[in-house]
């Protein structure tokens, strides 16, 4: 379910996935949660909700990735320290999201489920303008782990410090890019 004030629309993905932070010393994990399009009276919205970067683990926090589960991260500011907002809704253009609460835990088919609760703005005519309710309920796939254009044995070497059970396959990907993708 992905709902905006009284607006439902149906997810058409949800994903979730991780990049080696070495500057910061963790994996930072990011969540992507786009909707199908859908005629909203004279309009039609294909809404987008993300955090590029919802939560950092550090080492040892993790074993694996599905030690996600149990974490809730919440704020209310629609903008972080630096000034940037901790996630974004995009209808027509990107406004912060705020008063937020996200809960990760693992749903009914196994995989990991996203509860998020919070507010944002969508700047378009009454009665939906500022202030709006949005809930995301779903399951997320797991895309994996970005490396940067690190080569494969020291993304792997990387990674082993963050999760200690990793099971893992290296690719590369969009211009050189490496990304470690689950064996599942």
């Amino acid at each position: 379910m992905f709902k905006i004030a009284d607006l439902e629309f149906e997810i058409e993905n949800a994903v979730l996935d991780g990049f080696i932070s070495e500057e910061d010393g963790g994996i930072g994990w990011g969540i992507e949660i786009q909707a199908k399009e859908r005629d909203v009276e004279d309009g039609r919205w294909r809404p987008k909700a993300s955090a590029e970067i919802l939560m950092y683990t550090g080492h040892g926090e993790l074993e694996n990735w599905g030690d996600l589960s149990g974490r809730q991260i919440s704020w209310n500011e629609p903008l972080d320290t630096d000034g940037e907002p901790r996630a974004l809704l995009c209808v027509f253009e990107h406004q912060p999201i705020y008063e937020s609460c996200v809960r990760i835990e693992v749903g009914p088919k196994g995989a990991l489920a996203l509860d998020w609760a919070a507010k944002s703005d969508v700047l378009w005519k009454a009665p939906y303008t500022r202030g709006l309710d949005l809930r995301v309920q779903t399951e997320l796939e797991f895309v994996g782990i970005w490396c940067g254009k690190m080569p494969e044995e020291a993304c792997t070497k990387a990674l082993s410090m963050y999760l200690t059970d990793a099971d893992f396959a290296f690719r590369t990907v969009r211009a050189g890019t490496s990304l470690m993708v689950p064996n599942t």
